[in-house]
């Protein structure tokens, strides 16, 4: 288990039962004298000292020898898109993720299409992942008290959709979500500029052109992009 955001350890003590390697990332180092004790008591813990965004999960992976690891995390709320993105490119080595995240960015995380909160964050996470809302959390059962409630989300792998050009792929979901209230047929013009050939690729898709963004069904965005990255 890999765990983002140990701080005192309080659950890295609750994981402790559940691996038989457990491995706490946290970038305040004033922990570290908890963290000694909690490595004294339980030998397969063990904690790295460093910002989540600056860790290169491969090399843990093969420092630990293992495939497949399971993440844990009660992460920065700030951090929570870029968590997320990252769960994204890790997936292949990934059994399972369980996030604790704001519960308005959890409720666009498993959206469905036709709803306000449908976006990119939702297709990203589901293209790679069946993405579940486990529990929701009041912000009374933290202390500070923060000004809104949360939500643990788990991840599990689905591997139904296979990206090669992932950079194409978040290129079509910014354009089409970034201009959400204009129709297809004028978003894509942006890499597709030839107005007949971009209307006949979303025809052939059954894609009505003058469609928006929020009613494509995730399937439906993986097919636009292999469309498209035929034609671009």
């Amino acid at each position: 288990i890999l765990e983002i955001g140990s701080g005192p350890g309080n659950i890295t003590i609750f994981l402790k039962d559940m691996a038989k390697r457990v491995v706490g990332i946290e970038v305040d180092r004033d922990f570290k004298p908890i963290h000694v004790d909690i490595e004294k008591r339980y030998p397969h813990v063990s904690f790295i000292y460093n910002d989540i965004r600056k860790i290169d999960i491969l090399s843990i992976i093969k420092e630990e020898k293992v495939e497949k690891v399971k993440i844990v995390g009660n992460i920065p709320y700030y951090l929570s898109s870029f968590i997320i993105r990252k769960l994204y490119d890790w997936s292949f080595c990934l059994s399972e993720a369980i996030i604790m995240m704001p519960r308005d960015v959890a409720s666009r995380v498993v959206a469905s299409p036709n709803t306000k909160v449908y976006g990119i964050l939702s297709v990203a996470s589901q293209v790679k992942f069946k993405p579940e809302i486990m529990f929701y959390v009041k912000s009374g059962s933290f202390f500070p008290r923060p000004k809104i409630d949360s939500a643990v989300v788990k991840f599990t792998p689905s591997n139904i959709y296979k990206i090669d050009d992932e950079k194409l792929f978040f290129r079509v979901l910014k354009i089409t979500f970034g201009n959400r209230r204009k129709m297809l047929i004028n978003t894509l013009k942006n890499i597709i500029p030839d107005a007949q050939v971009l209307k006949d690729l979303l025809n052939d898709l059954e894609i009505d052109p003058k469609s928006r963004p929020e009613i494509l069904s995730v399937n439906d965005f993986v097919k636009l992009y292999e469309k498209v990255r035929y034609f671009s």
